[in-house]
This record gives C-alpha cells, structure tokens and sequence, in this order.
C-alpha cells in the first residue's frame, strides 16, 4: 500500500533553497521534512497539479 506524505508547499520551498545553497537534495529532504523523490523531482522541473488550474474550467462568474 503506497503511503502519502503530508507536507507544507513552504516545505517543499524551503528544501528547494536548501538544495541551491549547496546541501544535497537528500540533505535538505530530510532537513525539511519532505519526500527525497518530491524534492528531486520538482528539482528537475516537474510540478504538482495545482488544484485551482484543475477546477479553473468548473468556475463560472458571477454577475453583480
């Protein structure tokens, strides 16, 4: 059964400047508590889907 980390995106940020100040990526994975996999993936330029661009096609405005 895979498992699913619970991590802040200011995590993620925080491990992502970690990483461009010299610490490897597991290093600063493991320093702000977020997936080695995560981190290196979003290092090589993969982002997660953002849920507000996924349901942007639901939104509808309203009139005032």
């Amino acid at each position: 059964m895979p498992r699913h980390s619970q991590y802040a995106e200011v995590d993620m940020a925080n491990a992502v400047l970690a990483h461009q100040n010299g610490a490897s990526i597991r290093q600063a994975a493991f320093q702000n508590n977020v997936p080695y996999t995560s981190l290196r993936s979003r290092l090589n330029g993969n982002q997660p889907p953002s849920t507000t661009t996924a349901l942007e096609s639901l939104q509808e405005l309203s009139r005032e």
